[in-house]
């Protein structure tokens, strides 16, 4: 899933520049967090399967994660949203999902600054980052773990 080599080289290149600067954020450090990489490189059909949900009968969007070789997801999962294009920059090979682990385990709840941390430390490697999308003064924007090539 997080196939360096899915990317094209320039993301490449600047997702090491990432990685390296979280590795070295102490303020990371001190909360107990690091990120690991999680998606990278993405098949139209997992695309197609993300995009089904909540758009199709939860019935049908596990049918589609299944045809994808992708999790067994629950009720409320085939009933959230989590995508509004079939164009994903992953597909291309430009976008990275990070995640947050604390003491080796993921941890999607992370705090607020831990995720804010991820968006400064990829603008920094001149990537944008989907906490910036829909971000008001009180929340971060709708998809956190997502970084990619600036177009």
């Amino acid at each position: 899933m997080g196939d360096l080599q899915l990317l094209v080289p320039d993301m490449r290149a600047k997702v090491l520049i990432l990685e390296g600067a979280l590795a070295q954020n102490k303020r990371l450090a001190e909360l107990g967090y690091a990120f690991r990489r999680g998606e990278t490189g993405r098949t139209l059909t997992t695309q197609m399967a993300y995009y089904s949900r909540s758009r199709m009968a939860v019935v049908d969007v596990k049918a589609m994660f299944k045809a994808a070789g992708l999790w067994s997801l629950s009720d409320v999962e085939a009933q959230t949203r989590v995508t509004d294009t079939l164009d994903s920059m992953h597909i291309k090979g430009k976008a990275v999902d990070y995640v947050p682990t604390r003491n080796g385990k993921d941890d999607w709840n992370a705090p607020l600054e831990v995720w804010q941390i991820l968006g400064d430390q990829a603008a920094a490697a001149q990537l944008d980052w989907g906490g910036n999308w829909g971000k008001t003064a009180t929340k971060l924007g709708w998809d956190c773990p997502h970084v990619q090539l600036r177009e």
